[in-house]
């Protein structure tokens, strides 16, 4: 062999060998592509994918979405193309908190990578508030109840039994038909739920004074007909003195009232039992601004009008 040919060999040889490394180094590099497309992803990876049902929450009925802060993997199990997650995700918006946990079944497409096809609750979510309820929330739920009020004071209490309470005093001096209240009330916002969240709003009266105003002369109207008259004399703090001579027999009496409706509504009854032995009822009820008489025996019942003369 001249060394020509010699030579020659030796380059196509030396050419060849440095072809079949670089085949062989890109078919690794295509096999770890694809190894590393399917490896796990961790929790930063996992915040990316985790589906819109889960973001998604109410808060007094207005829907509304979070996004992920963080997530973090409790435990996990890994077969090929299937991953099972036990994941902590916690999530907020401007107004609320929401830790949720949640198993997480996440397979992997060869278009599309790892996607999360199921998930299911292993644990109840946890919300609080970032904010306090909404002032307009406040004003409504107290305009349900009061016409004049004013605000004194604000307080956030600690969690109780994972509730988040806000508390709210206002003085209250309402002028009603029937009566007078003024005196501080409290009003406590609690966040309650964890998809579906809601502000459940507790009115305490404990100091809130009544002051009734119905002594006088009334019309028992039933219909367009007057068919009766009451005259209430005395309002005391535990009875009241009314008295009555269209019902037969008639009353004039101490009657001992009860107070129901946050006391906002008065009731006393008279009974009596007529010719035929039938015990005849009459139920005298006051709220703030209206007032009636109910009729009741055996046979049934029957409303009258009471309107102040």
């Amino acid at each position: 062999m001249s060394i020509c040919n010699l030579i020659a060999t030796k380059y196509f040889c030396k050419m060849f060998k440095n072809i079949f490394i670089l085949w062989i180094c890109i078919f690794v590099f295509i096999i770890s592509l694809a190894a590393c497309g399917r490896r796990p992803l961790n929790d930063r990876g996992l915040s990316k994918i985790i589906p819109e049902e889960i973001l998604i929450y109410s808060l007094d009925y207005n829907e509304n979405k979070m996004s992920v802060k963080n997530v973090t993997i409790e435990r996990r199990q890994t077969n090929d193309k299937e991953d099972i997650v036990y994941a902590i995700i916690s999530m907020e918006d401007d107004y609320i908190h929401r830790t949720a946990y949640y198993i997480l079944t996440i397979n992997y497409y060869d278009v599309g990578g790892w996607i999360i096809d199921s998930w299911e609750e292993y644990q109840e979510t946890e919300a609080y508030p970032l904010q306090p309820p909404s002032e307009s929330l406040i004003t409504n739920h107290l305009n349900e109840r009061f016409k004049n009020f004013s605000f004194i004071s604000n307080d956030k209490e600690s969690v109780k039994d994972r509730h988040y309470s806000y508390t709210y005093t206002y003085f209250v001096n309402d002028e009603e038909q029937n009566f007078t209240r003024y005196g501080e009330i409290t009003i406590i916002f609690s966040l309650y739920g964890s998809d579906n969240l809601f502000w459940r709003p507790v009115i305490n009266t404990d100091d809130l004074n009544i002051s009734w105003n119905i002594i006088g002369n009334w019309n028992i109207t039933y219909g367009r007909d007057n068919v009766g008259k009451l005259n209430i004399s005395q309002v005391t703090n535990t009875s009241i003195h009314a008295s009555s001579r269209n019902f037969g027999r008639g009353f004039d009496q101490n009657f001992i009232y009860n107070l129901s409706n946050n006391d906002e509504t008065l009731t006393f009854q008279w009974s009596f039992v007529d010719s035929t032995r039938t015990t005849n009822t009459l139920t005298f009820s006051f709220n703030a601004n209206s007032a009636y008489m109910r009729f009741s025996n055996y046979a049934g019942s029957t409303q009258s009008t009471l309107r102040k003369i």
